[in-house]
């Protein structure tokens, strides 16, 4: 009975830190279009500000690095990149793997995942942006890789998302 007592006595703390309210969000693809809609429009802002402010202006700078030190050190960044791709890649698999096995994504906040997918496209869209020459490239690859592979398994996810939300929706209302 007392830890009943504290644990009432803590709901209006736990509503503050959370931000949960007791009516659960009435429109949530309303709450997430306008989340997506406030980043972008931020982003495009930011974007404009730094233009202007002439952040693509200023001229490339010479480290002035011996040849064989230059190139040590890009294929060291190369590995890296390619480590941190496979890692990149890998972190999503469990995620999948958990949906699948459950047919359920509770839990997950298809917010993330938006945010996820607008990340990742304007990342790699800015590689891609950048330059289009063959060695910058291939240099770019394990990025790339990364970028548009997340991109890939959020999709699966959000087919996830599709598949077994029919699921929650039918066994809510069985038990109604």
């Amino acid at each position: 009975r007392h830890a009943v007592h504290n644990e009432s006595s803590l709901d209006p703390l736990r509503k503050m830190v959370t931000g949960e309210d007791e009516t659960p969000d009435s429109n949530p693809w309303l709450h997430n279009t306008l989340s997506i809609f406030a980043v972008y429009l931020v982003g495009a802002l930011g974007w404009f500000v730094s233009y202007k402010a002439g952040a693509w202006n200023s001229p490339d700078i010479d480290v002035g690095a011996p040849e064989e030190v230059k190139g040590t050190m890009e294929k060291v960044g190369l590995f890296l990149g390619y480590v941190s791709a496979v890692c990149y890649l890998c972190a999503r698999i469990p995620q999948i793997i958990k949906n699948w096995q459950e047919k359920s994504c509770e839990g997950l906040a298809l917010l993330f995942f938006l945010l996820s997918l607008t990340g990742n496209f304007t990342y790699g869209a800015s590689l891609l942006a950048f330059k289009q020459d063959k060695d910058y490239l291939l240099n770019a690859l394990p990025w790339l890789l990364g970028s548009f592979g997340t991109i890939a398994e959020d999709c699966i996810i959000f087919v996830q998302f599709h598949l077994y939300s029919g699921r929650r929706e039918a066994k809510d209302g069985d038990q109604a």
